[in-house]
């Protein structure tokens, strides 16, 4: 029985082996699948020759509207401000001659006019010894006493012809009356501020019936029909920025035109900037922030690439015997759409678009 259980599992061994050895075998004749070759493609690229120019390209700077003329108005005389021409408030406009600020001067012209009737009594009394000292000079003496209107300025005296009469006039007190009215005839004008120019008011700091001192800020004033653009803008495009350049003015959502009329010789201190200033005739407000478009830039020995075809902000690719090969150019300007570059030999031909997992050796076939 013992030995009869030997030989059975014996047999099982055996039997287990010869299948192993024809599953092995046939594992090993079974024909292996090839290997997929795969397939390299060639892409093609649009490219475009290396060549250099001098192009001119517009230049934007913001800037912003002020006036020619500003002007801080003072007081030179004492009293209480009336009312004039316009009201005296902030954003009041006005026109040129109109009555900006009335101080009151009753007293002051009821003095002057006390003094003139004084000068008119001693001219008069003069009269009589004029015809009888200098009788060639009596007729224009005579024609200057009947000019005078107490209601106007004094009108200048008669030409004095010798020495003999000029110390006659001014042993009589003539000339120093003279003299001293028109001098309080200047005063009497200082009560009344009339406009330089057409303009508006920016700021006022004392309105109708306060006391104006003599020194005292009263307000400012700016011109509204002579506006002028400034541009802060970096010395390297100041150096070819000249008087009469025309400019393009953007302002709410409009072009506009000027033309430089000065230019800073200075570079600003804090800014590190030059002032550029335009004059223009648009119908913008002092104050305003504009677009300014300077069109005459110049770009010398340029190429201008799309802006997809340089990466890396300064690196493009060339095709040199059906290869990729990359180069590091100078970009010297930068736009949404466009660089100018230069930096590449003439000659060689530049891809043109951005390339999708691109390396330096790869074989392109090239699209002109």
């Amino acid at each position: 029985m013992r030995r009869k259980t030997v030989f059975s599992a014996l047999g099982g061994l055996a039997m287990v082996g010869i299948l192993c050895g024809l599953a092995y075998t046939m594992i090993a004749n079974k024909p292996k699948p090839e290997k997929s070759k795969k397939e390299e493609k060639t892409i093609a690229v649009k490219v475009k020759k290396v060549t250099y120019s001098d192009l001119y390209e517009p230049i934007v700077y913001h800037g912003r509207i002020r006036s020619t003329e500003i002007v801080s108005l003072s007081s030179e005389v004492s009293g209480r401000i009336l009312n004039g021409d316009v009201p005296l408030k902030e954003g009041q406009t006005f026109r040129k001659g109109q009555v900006l600020v009335n101080i009151y001067s009753d007293d002051f012209r009821a003095s002057l006019m006390a003094d003139k009737s004084n000068f008119l009594t001693s001219l008069a009394g003069t009269l009589p010894d004029i015809e009888v000292d200098y009788p060639t000079e009596l007729g224009k003496w005579k024609k200057y006493f009947s000019d005078i209107q107490l209601e106007k300025p004094l009108p200048p005296l008669p030409a004095i012809k010798s020495d003999k009469e000029k110390v006659f006039m001014a042993s009589r007190n003539i000339l120093s009356a003279y003299y001293n009215i028109r001098q309080r005839e200047i005063t009497l004008t200082r009560y009344k501020i009339r406009a330089p120019f057409h303009g508006v008011f920016s700021t006022v700091n004392l309105e109708v019936g306060a006391i104006a001192s003599p020194g005292q800020p009263l307000g400012r004033i700016i011109r509204t029909d002579r506006l002028e653009a400034v541009a802060e803008v970096m010395p390297e495009d100041a150096s070819w920025i000249a008087e009469g350049n025309k400019v393009e003015i953007h302002a709410d959502g409009k072009n506009h035109k000027g033309t430089v009329i000065r230019k800073a010789a200075f570079v600003d201190p804090a800014t590190q900037t030059v002032k550029i200033y335009i004059r223009t005739e648009a119908p913008v407000l002092e104050g305003q922030f504009i677009e300014l478009v300077f069109n005459e830039k110049p770009y010398k020995s340029v190429m201008n690439l799309p802006r997809e075809a340089v990466f890396e902000t300064d690196k493009v690719f060339t095709v040199e015997n059906g290869k990729l090969k990359q180069y590091h150019v100078e970009v010297v300007k930068t736009t949404d759409d466009t660089r100018l570059v230069r930096g590449l030999k003439e000659g060689l031909w530049v891809v043109q678009e951005a390339l999708v997992k691109a390396e330096e050796g790869m074989e392109v076939r090239t699209l002109k």
